[in-house]
This record gives C-alpha cells, sequence and structure tokens, in this order.
C-alpha cells in the first residue's frame, strides 16, 4: 500500500491510497469469510458451507463488500499517522479498480481545527489605577439605606411627597409613533417609583408628585441626552399614569446600627472601608478582564486559522440557539427568526456565523496559550475554588453541585489572562474615579 497526503487551501485534505493486487485478494478473503457466517447452500447447514464453495458461489458479487473492507481497514491504520488529522469521517471515491491489478482511492476529509499563533507578547497595554471617592461610596451607603427601608401605605387622601414610592399602572406611548402603531392596544406597565433616588431620570420626580390613590395623569416627558440607557436619550414619551397606592418610605439613619443591621458589620467606618475594598476589587478585576480581552482579541487577529467549514456553520448555529435560550424566545428556525426581525435569511446566518467564528479563534487561541505559556492548574487550586463554590451555593440555598471541570478550565483561563496582562508592555494613566471605569468598561461591552 502505498499513500500521499495532500493539503488543501479550505481546511480539507486529500488522501491517495493506492493497494497492491495481494492487498485486494485479501480484502476479498474478508469478504468471503464474512459472507460465510450467513450463506446457506445446498447440503450444508447455514454458515457452515466450505470457504473454497462460498468463493465459488460469490464471486464477484462481494465486490463492494471487499473494496470497502480494504478501504476501511487502510483509515484505521494509516489516520492516525498523519499531520493532518480528520475533523469528520471521510468521503472515500474510488478511482480505479481492477481485480487482479491494481485498486486506487481518495479519501477527501475536513481537517481538525488548526491555530498558528501571532505575538502574544510584548503589546501595549494602557492600565488604570482606581481611585474610590467619597462621594462613591456614599452612593452605596444609600442603596443600603434603600434596601433596609421599610413601606407604609398611605390614606387616601394624602398625596405623593418627596422619598414616597408610587405604586402605579403605567403605559408608556412613544412620541414617534405611526398612525397605524397608534391605533394598536399598548400594554400596561406596573412600576414602583421611588421618589427622589438619585438614580432617577432629570426632571421625572416631579410628574410623581401630588398624586393620591385612585388618581389618573397623562404627561409628556423626554429623556436627557447624557441619560444612561442609550435607547432612551433624546427620546420623548407619553405616559398614562393610574395610581394604585401611595407609600410613604422610612430610611434608616446613616450610623453604626445600619452597618450592623446590613451584615453585622461593627461601625459604620468599618462599612464605609469595606465597601471601598469591594469596589475597588470588583472595578480592578473588570479592568484586568478588560486589558486581557484586549490583548487576547489582538493575538487572534495576528494569528492564522484554518477552520473546517462545517464546524464554522455548526458553531454558528449553536450561537443562534444559545441566544434564543437566553432571551426565552420560542424556538424559532433562522428562517423564522429573520422574518420576525425584518432582515433577509443570509444575513441572519452570516451574523451568528462571525459570532461562531470569534469564539472558535478565541477557543483555539486559549487551548494553544495553554501549551505555550506552559498553564497548569493544580488538584489543590481546583479543591480550594471548588469548596468556595460550594459554599456561595449553600449561603444563597442553589441546589445546583459545581463541576470541578468547568472551574478547572476557568482557572486555566483566568492563568492564561494573567500571563498575557504580565507579558504586556504597560503604560500607567492618572488614577481613575469609578465613573470612569464604568464608561470604559461600557465601551469594552
Amino acid at each position: 500500500m502505498e499513500y500521499k497526503l495532500t493539503k488543501n487551501d479550505n481546511a480539507t485534505a486529500d488522501l491517495s491510497i493506492t493497494f497492491t493486487p495481494e492487498e485486494i485478494e485479501e480484502g476479498f478473503k474478508k469478504a468471503y469469510e464474512r459472507a460465510q457466517k450467513s450463506l446457506k447452500v445446498n447440503g450444508f447447514r447455514k454458515g457452515k458451507a466450505p470457504i473454497d464453495m462460498v468463493r465459488k458461489v460469490l464471486g464477484e458479487s462481494v465486490t463492494d463488500d471487499a473494496l470497502n473492507i480494504i478501504i476501511n481497514d487502510s483509515l484505521l491504520q494509516l489516520l492516525p499517522k498523519l499531520e493532518h488529522m480528520p475533523y469528520n469521517a471521510p468521503s472515500v471515491k474510488i478511482e480505479k479498480y481492477e481485480r487482479n491489478d491494481t485498486l486506487e482511492a481518495i479519501a477527501s476529509f475536513e481537517i481538525t481545527p488548526q491555530v498558528t499563533l501571532g505575538s502574544y507578547t510584548g503589546h501595549k497595554l494602557q492600565v488604570h489605577k482606581l481611585k474610590v471617592k467619597p462621594e462613591e461610596i456614599d452612593s452605596e451607603i444609600e442603596e443600603i439605606r434603600f434596601n433596609l427601608a421599610k413601606i407604609q401605605l398611605k390614606e387616601e387622601e394624602e398625596t405623593s411627597q418627596d422619598t414616597d414610592m408610587v405604586e402605579a399602572k403605567v403605559r408608556t406611548i412613544p412620541a414617534d409613533l405611526t398612525e397605524e402603531e397608534k391605533a394598536k392596544e399598548i400594554p400596561e406597565s406596573s412600576i414602583q417609583y421611588y421618589i427622589g433616588k438619585k438614580a432617577n431620570p432629570k426632571g421625572l420626580d416631579e410628574h410623581f408628585m401630588g398624586l393620591k390613590t385612585g388618581e389618573e395623569k397623562s404627561f409628556a416627558y423626554t429623556y436627557p441626552e447624557d441619560h444612561p440607557g442609550e435607547q432612551f436619550r433624546g427620546k420623548s414619551f407619553t405616559f398614562e399614569v393610574n395610581v394604585v397606592a401611595v407609600n410613604k418610605v422610612m430610611y434608616p439613619e446613616i450610623d453604626d446600627d445600619l452597618a450592623i443591621e446590613w451584615n453585622e458589620t461593627e461601625t459604620l467606618q468599618k462599612l464605609r472601608e469595606n465597601l471601598e475594598n469591594d469596589i475597588t476589587k470588583y472595578y480592578e478585576d473588570s479592568l484586568h478582564e478588560m486589558y486581557s480581552q484586549d490583548i487576547l482579541n489582538r493575538v487572534v487577529e495576528d494569528s492564522q486559522f484554518e477552520i473546517p467549514e462545517s464546524l464554522l456553520k455548526t458553531e454558528g448555529e449553536n450561537v443562534f440557539k444559545e441566544m434564543l435560550y437566553r432571551q426565552r424566545i420560542p424556538q424559532f428556525t433562522m428562517e423564522q427568526y429573520a422574518e420576525a426581525v425584518k432582515d433577509t435569511l443570509e444575513n441572519v446566518e452570516k451574523t451568528f456565523q462571525e459570532m461562531g467564528t470569534r469564539r472558535i479563534k478565541n477557543s483555539l487561541v486559549l487551548m494553544k496559550l495553554t501549551s505555550e505559556a506552559k498553564v497548569e492548574v493544580s488538584e489543590e487550586e481546583v479543591q480550594a475554588e471548588l469548596e468556595k463554590a460550594q459554599q456561595h451555593a449553600e449561603q444563597h440555598q442553589q441546589d445546583q453541585k459545581p463541576d470541578p471541570k468547568v472551574i478547572r478550565e476557568n482557572l486555566t483561563i483566568q492563568k492564561i489572562f494573567r500571563f498575557l496582562v504580565d507579558n504586556a508592555k504597560k503604560t500607567k494613566s492618572n488614577d481613575i474615579t469609578v465613573d470612569d471605569a464604568k464608561k470604559l468598561l461600557s465601551k469594552e461591552s
């Protein structure tokens, strides 16, 4: 047997195999022996006819079986030796066959995904030092007060005042609706509006002041241009409000008792220190993840990939199905989804395949970096994280048990990200605030 592997440019390969007459005859022998077990010949019990008689009776009728045996046996022998391994089962085409002369076949297949890493060290990276301002801790304290607040229902004749909470059914009507859209029924939503809360859009509180239980009110409102929600910035709406109840909100004082009630911290000062540490850790961890993803993106861009077309298609479909599951959308086909979002099937398939391609490339680079950077995760590290995860699950009364395999994968990725950042050429910026950090992180997302 002689063979030659030819690698193509589209993540496929062709394996040409030429068999000798002796190998062909061996294949026929196996085919006859296989057929012998179920063959019934006059004068012999089923499966007991001599092999020479089996040859005489069946003749060339076992050719297809014989050729399959020859080729399959050769593939089992050759594939593990090849430089480029198959990603899926080969497709075989017989080019030439003569029983007593030769058999030539070509096995075509997609190769397993390949990556040639680009540069992964020395990337320029600007890092930031977070400085938590006192007013940012104050905001956290206010959120704690909000969570610990007590609610008291007001009498029907009492009106809503600053710091009260209005329960209402609200119909929100965009100002730019077409006449056809206005004719459709716009559903109500139930809300709890806390007057005076710092996160409230500027100028909206005044529309909820002075309301009584059972009162109905309609007003127009335009969101500020700097509103955090991009989809609302500068947009105008008409709000139709039906007041269900007006509640007095009693917030706790900002003192040591607040700290004790919140999480049994001894003093308000200690609570503020803990909050500062928590805020710092959260945003520094988030920024580190942003740095890591930035470098990973650059490594991916610098790397070269060979990815089978079938894998790209499958991963695109997986991304689509995951999106449906996350957003609790009924199990649409891509055709139905394209129709629902008023786009072409071609564009939808392209969008999800691009997302799947990015995910595959990230995964291939991370796997390659694991070996290149010699990243290892010990059993002790996995066990320590497993215990933390179990404690967290118990505290939050979660039934799902942490998976050691997932924990190992996460620890591996964390170490790779740390490696990428540690080996970057870092320059430091001026101190940044929490608001600055939020803006940086929102740009990345």
